[in-house]
């Protein structure tokens, strides 16, 4: 008679989930606040603990525990963190707590849950600055009018207005969003290039006669039937001869195939949109062909999430 010995699934649960209650100490206890004050530099565990009034042996292991999860940089010097972690980690734990309610429902019609965006576009623009640097020179041309869909801080248009001084900007996006769209126009110094239009990508007109219009990081907030209907709004935006450019993490196979990062990934837009998932690649690549969009062009990006740039071409003649 055989038996099976299961090991214990202590050390994983430590692994996963003391990081994240760390990271939550370190928020309320005004320890991540501390080490953003300044600039980036290097902090010592016992200055920022008689910072915030903790025991300075605690504070250094609860540190070394953030370290060792990669939430914070750690050397001889001492301690670094990035000025974003606490609202990144904010919004994480406000979605991630909706979880089991979105697991058991699919909230139909429902795109990104409202409140959740405006305090961190700013930080997730800058996460993908370096990509969209490179894509611009993918998409940039003279005297281009981009508009930019669901832009929030507008990272990849803002990078092909960087590139090319005569092109121009159309950034819609929530009302709710758009203060956050505007100071990052104002502060890439482009205002005069650029203008902002309060609009529901689902409903409602748009602007039109867009030489390139972007689809940037939007697709996965919404279902598919949604996404199909936003992108022929986006064909029916554009100019003759214009492109659409869509910007996604997208599947790469059967659930079985797909990398543990984009499973969580996936999970976390259960919570935070109605109905959003990843979607794959042919599906998108569907979308356009059925909106007559041709000539279409794949690009990988990389990462450990697999990001691609998929550019489609409306006709330079209708009929």
């Amino acid at each position: 008679m055989s038996t099976t010995t299961t090991t214990t699934p202590l050390p994983a649960l430590e692994r996963v989930l003391v990081p994240a209650a760390a990271l939550r100490a370190a928020t309320a206890t005004g320890l991540l606040d501390a080490m953003a004050a300044g600039g980036p530099r290097w902090h010592a565990a016992a200055d920022l603990a008689r910072q915030c009034g903790l025991d300075p042996h605690r504070t250094g292991v609860l540190l070394d525990v953030l370290a060792d999860a990669a939430l914070v940089e750690r050397d001889a010097a001492g301690y670094r963190g990035h000025p974003d972690l606490a609202p990144l980690g904010t919004l994480m734990e406000a979605t991630l707590g909706d979880l089991p309610a979105a697991v058991a429902r699919d909230r139909r019609g429902q795109g990104p849950r409202d409140g959740l965006y405006p305090s961190v576009v700013r930080p997730l623009g800058a996460l993908i600055a370096r990509t969209a640097a490179d894509v611009a020179g993918r998409l940039a041309a003279p005297g281009v009018l981009v508009l930019d869909l669901g832009a929030g801080a507008a990272p990849w248009s803002l990078a092909i207005l960087g590139r090319e001084p005569s092109a121009r900007l159309v950034a819609v996006d929530r009302p709710e969003v758009l203060p956050a769209t505007r100071a990052a126009i104002d502060a890439a110094g482009v205002a005069d290039r650029a203008s902002i239009v309060a609009a529901d990508l689902t409903a409602g007109g748009l602007p039109g006669g867009a030489g390139l219009v972007l689809l940037a990081h939007v697709c996965h907030l919404f279902d598919d039937e949604q996404g199909r209907a936003i992108v022929r709004r986006a064909a029916a935006s554009m100019a003759p001869g214009g492109r659409l450019a869509i910007i996604e993490f997208v599947a790469e196979g059967s659930q079985g195939e797909r990398r543990p990062a984009l499973l969580r990934y996936e999970l976390s837009l259960f919570a935070r949109t109605g109905t959003g998932r990843v979607h794959h690649l042919d599906a998108l690549r569907a979308w356009c062909g059925a909106a007559g969009l041709e000539r279409q062009q794949v690009h990988d990006l990389g990462g450990d999430l697999p990001m691609t740039l998929l550019i489609a071409e409306r006709e330079k003649a209708d009929g």
